[in-house]
């Protein structure tokens, strides 16, 4: 009896046992799918590579960009302050024109020039003159941008308030 159990046990086991099942076709495209991974790991980081190559040549051009832009806006400031110091020039002009031709009415109006304030327009328009040239041989190229446009709207406005009394000059004697 107790072989009868015993192979009637291992039957039922048998039968509910599982079969290893092999696939040949299974396994090669298993095979297959880890070397494609394997290539496609290699490929990326092949193309993470090139992408740092780039960002490295990226980021020297933005540096030399970047310092060429910086250069061009000190020429421009430089320019800027070249043309405020035209206008300057410029407008000292037209003030001395303004106090000649006032002297010269005066004159042929027989009249009395009024000595004091011609000196004292034209000391104003030198000393500025003056100022000004010292700051653009010793350093006009060493303040900051603030600075000289500071300077130079300070100067503008000295000389157009002496360019003005020139011209109330001017306007009073050609009447």
């Amino acid at each position: 009896m107790k072989k009868i159990v015993f192979i009637s046990l291992m039957g039922i086991n048998f039968i509910f046992s599982q079969a290893p099942v092999t696939d040949a076709q299974a396994g090669a495209q298993l095979t297959a799918l880890n070397k494609q991974a394997t290539l496609s790991n290699s490929n990326l980081s092949q193309q993470l590579s090139t992408a740092g190559s780039q960002l490295t040549q990226l980021q020297k051009t933005y540096d030399q960009v970047q310092k060429a832009a910086e250069k061009i806006e000190k020429v421009n400031n430089a320019i800027e302050s070249a043309k405020k110091v035209e206008e300057l020039i410029s407008m000292q002009k037209e003030a001395l024109a303004n106090l000649e031709e006032y002297v010269k009415n005066v004159q042929n109006m027989n009249g009395k020039v009024d000595e004091k304030k011609v000196t004292g327009i034209i000391s104003n328009l030198t000393n500025i003159l003056t100022d000004l040239s010292k700051v653009i041989t010793n350093g006009i190229f060493n303040m900051t941008d603030k600075e000289r446009i500071d300077y130079m709207d300070k100067r503008k406005s000295e000389v157009t308030t002496e360019l003005l009394k020139t011209r109330m000059l001017k306007v009073l004697t050609t009447r």
